[in-house]
């Protein structure tokens, strides 16, 4: 063992040469070294020492670490950006560009109408011609088998008359020129006619008396109040100072015969309605019926002498003579006070023109007079040449009589009745077959739980034609069911057995689309026909009447006994709906904003090809074939050939022949294309429709106005404002074309537009309608302020604290009662009413007590009180308020808003007051000056918007008010 430790000892593996240590390690070794040697010294004192390879160390300096620190700092933080710029690419939207395209709507397209779409100029005067105004502003006449126009008359003698409106006689001899209308009501005016000769191109002023001195404008023509051509021939009807005139023919040499002389101004008027017939009955400035052949006139009388007086200023100018205001006056019957007296009476006509006999007065069947002493007609139509047809209604509105009065006594008979215990809506005449024994109505039909609609039902009359003896409704057949609206019976074609109707689909209330359906006898001959009904015609009518009918599910009407859709797009989508708790809004975008254009004019082009269907016609645009509200004119008499489509949204408006045999488009009539690319070049908002569920499973239909430059995607706020309506039977939600204040606010203010059809509104079921009857200004308004609440909540792009509302006439009322009710924390910060009603007391007669009743009482007199908004005004002293009414309103009086002015001074609330001078409802002759207050008002209310920098991006790097 020792031999091995010396050989290890001995230096046999030592290194040649003992490593040098540095100086900071020195004190380190030799103490190491020390205790080595000490230990070694005990162990036969050798020592064995192993030194380290010499290296040497140098510290850094720190300069060299900041920059190694700074490199490291600046790779990671290229990293980050590197991956935030990366996510912000990846999730970025693309850039859209520009926000919106073309110029912004301003109040000078809505003031001077330059976005308003004129409607068809054409007239059927025959089943195969239709007289219209061509390319050229001329008048042509178009054959509809042929396809080829005749001129009739040219542009220049419009021009020279200054003429803005023309008829033309149904034997195409003669044509009267309408110059000067100056406004009365809201469907009558007066105007010179000026009569042209189509064969000698000839015209002459039109007057009732020859000897009248020629002077004025259209060359010595006198102010009429109804002028009209006769239904064969050119005789002509005319009224003057409320009195009736009759020529036999449209010549110079023939002599106006006068027909009644107990026409007195403001008070008894002959062949026109008094305001309230003409505004809220037959809604038409005529009241005379000429029969087919042209023997027989039948003209209504109204009597006004009881009705009491509104007197209202009229300041008029210095100009005009007035230094001092003068005081108009308008018979107005208010609710629960006397009403027109109305009488129908009957002349027979002989071949000069003259009277053949003194007039026959009618008298209201027992279904009324039995019942009621007070009562209304709301439509007349002949049957044929020796029979015509009156609808009769109480005046509480809830019973409706159908008769039919015959030759020779010309004795009334009730073929049925209409009866509800809320109201009934029979304001158009039945079509009739010709020879009388068969009638086709709108009535309503039970729908199980969903309450009631309005069918197009077929009814059967005994004792019609030439057999003598009593008339009666022996049978009622509903031709439709199910959840549709039926808004207009247009035409029958007993030929081809099939009724032409107008309806509002289930899926779709805000549409209208033209449809037909097989009358009893053709689908009784269709195969599979279960169509049955379980009403009866009784006394009673047809309330309660049920349709049972194997449903047919083709939306685009496939082949069978039921109805045919003939404008309805091939697979409609339903509605979204929001229901409750919904976090976000499903809502359908409509990039095709129905907004209106100015000028049209009526050319025919080349006809399409044989095989172009309705819904493959181009409407407007190549590629956006969309018809979504329509409406059909046919042509007089029994033979329906052809008929004319006219298309009124959402696109620009069009007009059609259309061959009704094979249902194929043959020429385009009016086109409007002026007005579409005028259209085209204007930021147009953005549409979104969808419904909305409400209590008792209604659902609410609601359309947003947004702005053209809004994206979904950014965390932008706007303003919201409720456009209000929520009139009994009204609808705001619709596909026709309209430019107006809503679109304006969204385009043009970047302003959020909300409206809203709730329960009480119309095109729905009857049990939707009838919601608010005895109490307006409840349910209706209930929905509106749910609604809006829920959707600024729900709504991202809402600012909730920036919303509004306005509305016009009920409307006006709707705003006011909205913003008392609207309590703290309100949903509305400030509302304008625009000729607003205010207490219904003092509204006229048919619209009060029709959803209302009387103010009675032992009547209603707790649903007057409730919905009267002075008792309220207490409640808008929280509230910024606007009022605006014009002093010649004859709807809403002024005395509405006056009544509201004395509530709201009394109560100590501070609003704001704007009244025009000499304004009728619309204020037409200030909308300028209105819709800039309005403006001026949401900026007090909003506030300012800084969205300059918003409309400028292109949407990179989106931001929040």
């Amino acid at each position: 063992m020792t031999g091995a430790g010396s050989g290890s000892g001995s230096g046999a593996g030592q290194p040649d040469k003992a490593p040098v240590k540095d100086d900071s390690q020195t004190g380190a070794s030799t103490a190491s070294d020390n205790k080595a040697t000490t230990s070694n010294n005990n162990n036969n004192n050798k020592r064995v020492v192993l030194m380290p390879d010499k290296e040497e160390l140098v510290a850094a300096s720190p300069a060299q670490r900041n920059w190694r620190g700074i490199l490291i700092a600046l790779l990671v933080i290229v990293a980050v950006l590197g991956l935030i710029m990366f996510s912000i690419v990846l999730l970025s939207p693309p850039d859209e560009g520009q926000r919106y395209k073309g110029e912004k709507l301003t109040l000078k397209d809505l003031t001077e109408d330059l976005f308003l779409a004129p409607p068809f100029n054409g007239t059927w005067i025959s089943d195969v011609e239709l007289v219209y105004r061509d390319a050229n502003n001329g008048l042509s006449v178009l054959n509809a088998v042929t396809l080829h126009s005749r001129v009739i008359m040219t542009n220049s003698t419009f021009r020279q008359l200054n003429a803005v409106d023309f008829k033309v006689s149904r034997d195409l001899k003669f044509v009267l020129l309408i110059s000067e209308k100056r406004r009365v009501f809201d469907y009558s005016y007066e105007a010179k006619y000026t009569v042209f000769e189509v064969a000698t191109q000839t015209r002459y002023p039109l007057r009732v008396n020859e000897s009248d001195e020629p002077g004025g404008g259209a060359a010595g023509a006198k102010w009429l109040q109804l002028v009209d051509w006769g239904p064969t021939g050119s005789q002509l009807v005319l009224v003057q100072d409320n009195d009736i005139y009759y020529k036999a023919n449209g010549s110079t040499q023939a002599r106006a015969v006068r027909l009644t002389s107990s026409g007195k101004r403001g008070v008894v008027f002959n062949g026109i309605p008094d305001w309230l017939y003409e505004v809220e009955i037959l809604r038409s400035d005529r009241a005379i019926w000429i029969s087919p052949d042209s023997k027989y006139m039948l003209f209504a009388s109204f009597n006004d002498s009881r009705v009491g007086e509104l007197k209202y200023p009229y300041y008029g100018s210095l100009q005009e003579g007035l230094r001092y205001p003068k005081i108009n006056t308008l018979r107005y019957p208010k609710a629960g006070t006397p009403n027109p007296e109305v009488a129908l009476r009957l002349l027979t006509l002989d071949g000069s023109g003259g009277v053949g006999q003194a007039p026959v007065e009618l008298k209201p069947p027992p279904c009324i007079t039995n019942r009621e002493s007070d009562y209304y007609f709301t439509a007349v139509t002949w049957i044929d040449s020796q029979s015509f047809s009156v609808v009769w209604m109480n005046r509480r509105q809830n019973l409706s009589c159908v008769s039919v009065c015959r030759w020779s006594s010309w004795n009334c008979d009730d073929v049925y009745d209409d009866q509800s215990p809320f109201w009934v809506d029979v304001y158009q005449p039945p079509v009739f077959s010709a020879d009388g024994t068969q009638l086709v109505a709108r009535l309503p039909v039970n729908d199980g739980e969903q309450g009631s609609f309005r069918q197009v039902v077929q009814v059967a009359v005994s004792g019609g034609g030439s057999g003598a003896g009593a008339l009666a409704a022996t049978s009622l057949t509903p031709l439709t069911y199910g959840p549709m609206h039926v808004t207009e019976v247009l035409a029958w074609d007993e030929e081809n057995h099939l009724v032409y109707f107008v309806a509002a689909p289930s899926y779709a209330p805000d549409q209208r689309h033209l449809y037909r359906v097989p009358d009893a006898k053709g689908a009784a001959a269709a195969a599979g026909w279960t169509g049955t009904a379980t009403g009866t015609a009784t006394a009673s009518g047809p309330a309660g009447l049920t349709a049972t009918a194997a449903p047919n599910g083709a939306p685009n009407g496939a082949a069978g006994p039921t109805w045919q859709c003939l404008t309805c797009p091939p697979c409609p989508p339903p509605a979204p709906v929001l229901e409750p708790g919904q976090e976000e809004a499903a809502v359908v975008e409509d990039d095709d904003l129905p907004i209106p254009e100015a000028t049209a004019t009526a050319a025919p082009v080349n006809a399409t090809s044989s095989n172009e269907t309705l819904w493959d016609w181009q409407w407007g645009n190549p590629g956006s074939a969309v018809c979504l509200f329509s409406h059909a004119h046919f042509p007089p008499g029994r033979r329906l050939r052809f008929y004319i489509l006219e298309c009124q949204g959402p696109e620009v408006p069009e007009a059609i022949l259309v061959n009704a045999t094979s249902n194929l488009p043959l020429l385009s009539l009016q086109h409007n294309s002026r007005l579409r690319d005028m259209f085209n070049k204007r930021a147009r908002p953005q549409i979104k429709t969808f419904k909305v569920q409400i209590d008792n499973d209604y659902h609410a239909q609601v359309r947003l106005f947004l702005p053209p430059g809004l994206r979904d995607y950014e965390e932008v706020t706007f303003p919201l404002v409720l456009h209000v309506d929520a009139a009994p039977g009204s609808q705001l939600v619709s596909q026709r074309w309209a430019v107006d204040y809503s679109a304006y606010l969204a385009s043009n203010r970047n302003y959020i537009v909300a409206e809203i059809d709730g329960r009480g509104s119309g095109f729905q079921s009857d049990r939707f309608l009838f919601e608010p009857y005895r109490r307006l200004g409840s349910v209706e308004l209930e929905d509106q302020i749910a609604i809006v609440k829920y959707l600024s909540d729900k709504l991202k792009y809402v600012d909730r604290d920036r919303v509004g509302l306005w509305g016009r006439g009920y409307g006006g009322f709707s705003t006011a009662m909205i913003l008392s009710e609207d309590r703290s924390p309100g949903v509305f910060a400030c509302g304008i009413a625009v000729a607003p009603v205010t207490n219904w007391a003092h509204y006229d007669s048919v619209f009060a007590e029709r959803y209302l009743c009387t103010p009675n009482v032992t009547d209603n007199y707790r649903g007057y009180e409730d919905a009267d908004v002075s008792k309220k005004a207490g409640n808008l002293r929280d509230k910024r308020f606007l009022l605006i009414h014009g002093t010649a309103d004859l709807r809403a009086h002024y005395t509405q808003s006056m009544l509201l002015v004395r509530a709201l001074a009394r109560e100590g609330a501070l609003f704001q007051h704007q009244t025009y001078p000499d304004e009728g409802h619309d204020l037409r002759g200030v909308r300028d000056h209105m819709y800039r207050t309005m403006d001026a008002f949401w900026d007090d209310c909003f506030g300012p918007l800084d969205l300059e920098d918003w409309e400028d991006g292109v949407g990179l790097f989106s931001f929040k008010q």
